[in-house]
């Protein structure tokens, strides 16, 4: 994982990256209030749960989700064999990408 340090100049840019990475085997992620940057993961193994704004969804190898900044969360794993690649990111065109998806704070792709 890393997580650069923003300086503050590049904050003014449109989208700029805060974090990115993958992980394997994580326990429950449960973000009560949310986490400070957008984020798009992508599961690349094993089965999972994510969910967000009263919704459930199925996460498998292969499945995209994503959600804004601050919007609270939750998505585990549902064996030991689980692994999703992730970047974070923040900037006024990260509003702009969530309107151009979909419309909303969060989403899936199969």
């Amino acid at each position: 994982m890393i997580y650069p340090v923003i300086p503050e100049k590049l904050k003014l840019l449109p989208l700029y990256i805060t974090g990115i990475g993958t992980v394997r085997d994580r326990e429950n992620v449960f973000r009560e209030n949310g986490f400070p940057s957008s984020q798009i993961s992508i599961i690349t193994k094993g089965r999972g749960k994510f969910f967000c704004e009263g919704k459930e969804y199925d996460l498998k190898k292969g499945t995209c989700f994503f959600f804004k900044r601050d919007i609270p969360h939750r998505y585990y794993m549902e064996n030991g064999d689980f692994a999703n690649c992730w970047i974070t990111f923040n900037g006024y065109f990260g509003d702009a990408f969530f309107l151009f998806i979909n419309g909303e704070n969060h989403g899936v792709l199969q």
